[in-house]
């Protein structure tokens, strides 16, 4: 099951709000019958096409654009380039859709997606792996502002290195599905792969496992009006694990605060794969004087669906090593790029699976760990002191930081912040030091307020 405590809330979108007569030009209109050259005279192994064409996909570049850049390097040299981007995306003409469950329907065969993604991976990871894990999410994702138009895919995610998300169901209308039916031919695919397995030339005879189940999307708790409303999901999980700590001090009623920490505390230690191994039980106890004592406080109405999943998502985060490894963020982040594949309020699903096909030759992106420092990435931890990089110039591998030192806890109760890397600091109660590279890597949060300085752990993974 994905993590209980999915909001379904979009990450990170960008407000849109397209006049729905717009149309791309050269991009939307299924009988257009612009020249186009053979898809087969582009080969291949045109490394500048390649290239041209993963960057178009990658960064939604218009077709407008590409045709005069296209053009452009024409007329220096690189006569063998198509005239198109849609000779050079490879941007298939005709989409055909039908109705399913009271919206335009769309459906990839499983199987094929699958192979097709499994393929682009190295050798080496697939046979690291005796099963590959999938997990799966069905969520709505409004496209404007000014209409209740909205899609509902249902996404897959292959759980390697690096985590790859794609649609195996598109579907588009001005409401919810009516009905599950858009679900029936999904659940025959997998049906079909639990069965039989499947194979490739990297992947031979290995048993596809899924851990997890289609979560409930029909009977959502419905959230309270005001700015909290326009939050996206990690605006949620920031304030849950860190901010919140900070802000709601002082402002809270006390027994109101204390229950708030126990909350945010437990979902520190379930968030972080270290912490999960060793307090688990502890996070557990926490989240069920949580649920009871919210009870308390707030009365019967507290007590939704997803307040009550609190009670059981310790054995998650316990299986999976952290609930980041089962949390929804990663499809949050594709939804996010499917909005953004919609250029025009004229047939939105035919947009986004178009947009889909031209990134099926793309390589997979690798998810880099963060070695460089930039000016928001400056705060780590040295053990239990604070350290903030004052000067990204090396120095024979090292580099100069402003170190805090005597910590003080931010709080002792449900426990002693320290045990989630929560520290405070005097302002005047530092040094600068010379500190190795290498040990700069343990990244925090740093808050000013005051005399005091706060440095909170980063504890989630992605």
């Amino acid at each position: 099951m994905e993590d209980h405590l999915s909001t379904g809330t979009s990450y990170a979108w960008e407000e849109s709000d397209w006049d729905d007569n717009f149309v791309e030009d050269m991009d939307l209109d299924e009988n257009d019958t612009t020249d186009q050259e053979d898809l087969t005279d582009m080969e291949d192994k045109s490394s500048l096409a390649t290239d041209l064409a993963t960057w178009a996909s990658k960064f939604q570049v218009k077709n407008n654009a590409v045709d005069h850049l296209l053009k452009v390097l024409q007329q220096h040299g690189h006569t063998d380039l198509p005239s198109t981007a849609r000779t050079l995306l490879k941007t298939p003409r005709h989409v055909a859709t039908i109705q399913k469950s009271g919206m335009e329907y769309f459906h990839y065969p499983l199987h094929q997606k699958l192979l097709e993604h499994l393929e682009k991976y190295p050798v080496e990871e697939l046979h690291n792996h005796d099963t590959i894990d999938l997990s799966f999410n069905v969520d709505g994702l409004p496209l404007f502002k000014s209409s209740g138009k909205a899609m509902w895919p249902v996404l897959c995610a292959i759980h390697l290195n690096p985590t790859v998300v794609f649609p195996t169901t598109l579907t588009c209308g001005n409401n919810r599905p009516n009905d599950l039916h858009f679900l029936e031919d999904f659940v025959a695919d997998l049906e079909v792969l639990l069965s039989n397995g499947i194979q490739c030339k990297e992947v031979s005879n290995r048993l596809l496992q899924i851990k997890n189940e289609i979560p409930s999307i029909f009977s959502r708790t419905p959230r309270s009006l005001g700015e909290i409303e326009r939050w996206k999901a990690t605006e949620f999980r920031q304030f849950m694990l860190y901010t919140g700590k900070l802000v709601l001090k002082g402002i809270l009623e006390d027994d109101l605060y204390q229950h708030f920490l126990a909350f945010s505390v437990a979902m520190c230690l379930l968030v972080s794969p270290t912490l999960v191994k060793s307090h688990s039980e502890y996070a557990g106890n926490l989240l069920h004087y949580f649920v009871c004592r919210g009870r308390e406080l707030y009365g019967e109405e507290f007590i939704v669906y997803n307040i009550h999943s609190m009670l059981h998502i310790t054995d998650d985060a316990v299986q999976f090593n952290g609930l980041d490894n089962c949390s929804t963020f990663k499809f949050e982040s594709y939804l996010h790029t499917m909005k953004r594949m919609v250029r025009s309020g004229k047939h939105p699903l035919r947009q986004v699976a178009k947009r889909i096909e031209e990134r099926q030759s793309s390589p997979l992106e690798k998810h880099r760990e963060r070695k460089t420092v930039s000016a928001k990435d400056k705060a780590f931890l040295l053990h239990e002191n604070g350290c903030e990089i004052t000067d990204e110039m090396e120095k024979d591998g090292e580099v100069l930081c402003r170190v805090y030192h005597n910590p003080l806890p931010m709080f002792v109760e449900p426990c002693h912040s320290f045990l989630v890397g929560v520290y405070n600091y005097n302002k005047k109660q530092t040094s600068m030091r010379w500190i190795p590279r290498e040990q700069v890597e343990k990244r925090a949060i740093r808050i000013n307020h005051g005399d005091t300085v706060t440095f909170m752990a980063i504890l989630h993974q992605h």
